[in-house]
């Protein structure tokens, strides 16, 4: 599985790991997972740049370090084996129900401006039926805007360029103009998707020039593998 150190302080990492952005009922099991582990004091998950950040006590840092190593050499089948409890019997429908909904929110990520693009072209028809169908659809194009300005403002009590972004489509819709609202939110929506490869270019040289920084972690995957098969075990208690 592919997982990256971006920024580590004693006492806090973050890690990139595309795998769970894309898969969001396996990163909740694996956050559930991981902050049931000792000296673990929170997890969370960017979904939006598919970072995991985990705070926990310095002195369980070789633990840590050992689970980040584990995770690297890990399938995601090993993963989802590992976090899902193995001990509720009728979860299988509810199991292909997630997988299905994963693989659904994989294909909006690979092309993010479709549902946008069709909001557009139904916001220039005149018909009430079609308007009343775009709604709906351009309120579903709008919620992870307004959803990344909320989270910004639990975290970090600031607002934000999505705070602004949010209001502008709030705007248009309430003074019944849905093609405003709809190209705005388009326009928004290609600006993610050109900084996106933008961000993950600036990532990959990040990696190159600042291996020296995460070399105590690498160096310790192989020599910690016996403390994290230790950490692991706990989960069958």
């Amino acid at each position: 599985m592919e997982l990256t150190i971006r920024h580590f302080i004693p006492g806090r990492v973050r890690l990139h790991v595309p795998s769970l952005g894309r898969r969001r009922s396996l990163a909740e099991a694996s956050l559930k997972w991981l902050r049931a582990r000792d000296g673990i004091r929170s997890a969370r998950i960017n979904y939006d740049c598919a970072c995991l950040i985990v705070e926990y006590d310095v002195t369980h840092e070789a633990l840590l370090r050992a689970v980040i190593g584990r995770l690297r050499l890990m399938s995601i089948a090993e993963l989802r084996n590992l976090v899902t409890p193995t001990d509720i019997g009728d979860d299988a429908p509810t199991e292909r129900a997630s997988g299905r909904l994963d693989d659904s929110q994989s294909l909006l990520r690979r092309v993010p401006l479709a549902l946008p693009t069709l909001s557009v072209a139904l916001a220039f028809s005149a018909n009430p039926i079609i308007r009343a169908i775009n709604l709906p659809l351009m309120l579903w194009n709008a919620y992870p805007i307004a959803l990344r300005a909320w989270r910004v403002w639990q975290r970090e009590r600031r607002l934000n360029v999505d705070f602004l972004d949010t209001l502008a489509v709030a705007a248009s819709l309430a003074q019944g103009n849905p093609m405003a609202g709809a190209i705005v939110t388009w326009l928004i929506k290609l600006g993610d998707w050109i900084r996106e490869p933008s961000a993950s270019c600036s990532n990959s040289r990040s990696r190159r020039h600042g291996s020296s920084a995460t070399a105590p972690w690498s160096r310790s995957r192989a020599a910690s593998s016996q403390s994290a098969t230790k950490w692991s075990s706990t989960t069958a208690a």
